[in-house]
């Protein structure tokens, strides 16, 4: 199989494979996006590999009876592109918190009877380097991932007063072919520890984003209840999509969660990414603008 990371076009072409599968670990990392803006959604809608034995630190599987694994040829349609992006990498902080607050005018045209508006943009990293998806792949090939079902979450926590709403997502994909499929946006509470329950899911078609930063645009902002809240997405299996984690800089303990549901060493439950120290090791590339 070979997987283009540096296209906006990229497509999956079915090959044998009789190597094993391998995530994270000494075994190697995952790919490299290219820059792009994604498609408006609404309520309808990792570096250099390492070639260490993947038997150490990390996860790893083997490849299926026939060590095969294939995917479809399709053609990509352009999806609407968002150009709000906000990108605070040259900060080179690994937290970014900015809050602001406007008030509108009551009817009678006094301010001082308006109700004030907060908002706030929050990203637990500074978007250094987000080249880097963290997946399951074959053999050392980072470039070569063998789509098990995925789910990812960044949390996240807010010093806006509950309740407040997330108004738009900031993600990279670092590897995507983009053609078929579907994966789904997914807010979750949190209390600290793993990820909540799903509080909303938002189905987004995989050729309405693009490798590099998207922006994802709520029509229906979704509602959180409580300071802490997790924002991140599932893919199904079979679909080709690596999300970035920012392997440059330093991974900020306890807000960066996978689970994959593969076989072996590529089946793990809600992974706390900086603890485990899979290859690579980084948060994931994602923010959220807050409003109240």
């Amino acid at each position: 199989m070979s997987h283009n990371l540096g296209s906006r076009h990229a497509v999956v072409v079915a090959a044998a494979l009789a190597t094993a599968c391998t995530f994270g670990g000494d075994g190697g990392g995952a790919v490299q996006s290219g820059s792009g803006l994604g498609g408006t959604i609404g309520e309808e809608t990792t570096a250099t590999p390492n070639t260490a034995d993947s038997s150490s630190a990390g996860w790893s599987h083997s490849a299926g009876a026939d060590g095969t694994s294939s995917g479809e040829e399709g053609t990509r349609d352009e999806g609407t592109r968002d150009e709000g992006i906000r990108d605070d990498g040259s900060t080179g902080e690994r937290s970014t918190s900015e809050t602001s607050s406007t008030t509108s005018a009551g009817s009678d045209g006094d301010s001082t009877t308006g109700i004030a508006t907060e908002t706030q943009h929050l990203q637990n990293v500074p978007f250094t380097d987000c080249s880097t998806p963290l997946w399951c792949y074959f053999g050392g090939d980072v470039s070569n991932g063998t789509g098990v079902a995925q789910t990812l979450s960044e949390c996240f926590t807010s010093t806006l007063t509950p309740p407040f709403l997330v108004t738009s997502v900031q993600y990279y994909v670092a590897a995507d072919n983009a053609d078929v499929g579907s994966f789904d946006l997914e807010v979750r509470g949190w209390n600290g520890g793993a990820p909540g329950d799903v509080i909303t899911s938002v189905p987004i078609a995989s050729n309405a984003i693009a490798n590099g930063l998207n922006a994802q645009v709520l029509r229906v902002p979704v509602q959180i209840n409580t300071p802490g809240f997790c924002v991140g997405f599932s893919t199904p299996s079979g679909l080709l999509l690596g999300f970035g984690v920012d392997a440059a800089s330093p991974c900020g303990s306890g807000t960066s969660f996978q689970t994959l549901e593969g076989t072996g060493g590529c089946n793990v439950n809600n992974a706390e990414i900086c603890g485990t120290m899979p290859f690579p090791t980084g948060n994931w590339c994602i923010a959220v603008d807050l409003s109240t």
